[in-house]
């Protein structure tokens, strides 16, 4: 299943290539991850309102590139390199066959020193 799992992933991103942004993945101040990131619309089924609101999006990133982080969670937050969006994460799953990551981020615009 990580073979078929790994496969798909990579597809996912090669053709999206175009949406792929270049991002670093931070957990407090001192972990952070270089990852690319593909920024989707959350689907409104998932939208409750309380957690997950509406502009919040589904953020897809490849495992590979969280390997020095210890289970992305809430608290967490991901900046694009080129400009100041900052996505804080509100809750994340990696998918059964461990290659993917699926996070649910809320934009905001990242400080300077972000």
């Amino acid at each position: 299943m990580q073979n078929f799992g790994q496969s798909a992933s990579a597809l996912i991103f090669q053709l999206y290539a175009e949406a792929v942004v270049a991002a670093t993945y931070y957990r407090a101040a001192d972990k952070s991850a270089a990852v690319s990131l593909l920024a989707l619309p959350v689907p409104a089924a998932k939208v409750d309102g309380l957690t997950i609101k509406p502009g919040d999006e589904l953020l897809l990133i490849l495992a590979a590139d969280l390997t020095g982080i210890d289970q992305p969670r809430a608290g967490d937050y991901v900046v694009e390199t080129n400009g100041n969006l900052r996505r804080n994460i509100i809750v994340s799953q990696l998918d059964l066959s461990r290659t993917l990551w699926s996070l649910v981020g809320q934009k905001t615009f990242a400080s300077p020193e972000s």
